[in-house]
């Protein structure tokens, strides 16, 4: 796919993660220990040879300059091509009128300049790994300008309420991009993705700008569905969609499953990050882990069950932990117990506290926090 450019696009109202998300963007979650969620849109871009990558960061872009850097890990950091990072240049009242649209049409040089024939755009908020050569090969066969990437779910019980769906005529024709709010049971899920031509995108943009009233490449799009030919693209793979606290807890937690997690990282193409050169994880006498994923530089003198430990947390002795997400240097003092928590980077927990969520309801802790009373 090297005649594709890949697009990751800004979010804007992250608000559902409350804390989670005061300092960094949707696509800048930790995830699984070691990664974060942009790390695999990007890992699954370049396994299928895309080698132009543009994210749009949005006003939080100090973790993406930490994590992203020189694109390294993605086999980004090119002489020609490579990762591009595009905060905003436009005003507020641009951004609140036009939106996404406004911050492409600010960097419209970039597209001019490239090379690339096709594009493919991707919205944070859905974790997949999309046969991307596959989804070009059916753009190109069926000569369409545009395929939108989703996924057919039962949902019976209403979990993707209010979620984009798209709808087919009774001929399966793509007819029209819509919400899900129960009237069908099986749904055909968004993905977040679409893959089309450059020079449609660069006209979409500028249609939205001169319309004035479409923020986002899916509602251009489909207004201009009677003179495009767009076509719909199933994907039957791993998803995960991450709208709130609890639905980025559960998306943690399934990597729990050795199966699972081999699916997320593994099949169809490894998932890289930025790397962080710490000694292996030390279990004292004392320390224990079930059925939880720990990564490098940890010092676990305490009870870990069924939870995530990232880089350098310390979980002291008689400490507990239990189905909980524990960030990057974070401390569990003596005899405190955390359970079903989120605790954001570098939180301390204070000797003999007690920290107590529920699964339905993960308690979290905003970074840097240090709870006790002799703190």
């Amino acid at each position: 796919m090297y005649s594709t450019l890949g697009i990751i696009a800004p979010t804007y109202d992250d608000s559902a993660f409350d804390s989670l998300t005061r300092s960094r963007n949707l696509s800048m979650l930790p995830y699984g220990c070691r990664y974060r969620l942009i790390d695999l849109p990007l890992s699954n871009m370049t396994a299928h040879g895309i080698r132009s990558v543009a994210v749009y960061t949005g006003k939080k872009i100090r973790s993406y300059m930490d994590h992203l850097s020189m694109g390294a890990p993605w086999n980004l950091n090119r002489r020609f091509n490579g990762l591009f990072l595009f905060p905003p240049t436009v005003s507020e009242d641009e951004l609140n009128k036009y939106g996404e649209m406004a911050e492409f049409q600010a960097t419209a040089e970039f597209f001019e300049r490239a090379k690339e024939e096709y594009v493919l755009y991707m919205r944070p908020g859905i974790l997949t790994k999309v046969d991307l050569t596959a989804l070009q090969e059916k753009l190109l066969a069926e000569e369409a300008d545009a395929a939108v990437v989703y996924k057919q779910v039962e949902d019976e019980a209403m979990a993707y309420a209010g979620a984009q769906s798209l709808f087919f005529n009774e001929e399966g024709g793509l007819e029209n991009l819509g919400y899900h709010f129960g009237s069908d049971k099986t749904v055909s899920l968004y993905m977040n993705m679409i893959l089309l031509k450059k020079d449609i995108f660069t006209l979409l943009v500028r249609k939205a700008l001169e319309r004035g009233d479409i923020s986002t490449m899916e509602d251009v799009l489909f207004n201009y569905k009677k003179k495009l030919r767009i076509i719909g693209y199933e994907y039957e793979g791993f998803f995960e969609k991450i709208d709130s606290v609890k639905s980025y807890y559960d998306a943690n937690m399934r990597l729990l499953d050795p199966d699972y997690f081999d699916d997320v990282f593994y099949k169809g193409g490894r998932v890289y990050t930025k790397t962080k050169d710490e000694p292996s994880t030390f279990y004292t006498k004392t320390g224990e882990s079930v059925n939880s994923l720990s990564a490098n530089g940890a010092y676990i003198d305490g009870s870990v069950t069924n939870s995530l430990i990232f880089r350098g947390v310390v979980v002291e002795e008689g400490a507990v932990v239990k189905n909980s997400i524990i960030m990057q240097k974070c401390r569990i003092e003596k005899d405190a117990v955390v359970v079903n928590a989120i605790l954001d980077k570098n939180v301390v927990v204070g000797e003999g506290e007690h920290l107590i969520g529920s699964a339905q309801s993960p308690y979290v802790l905003e970074k840097n926090l240090e709870i006790g009373e002799s703190r």
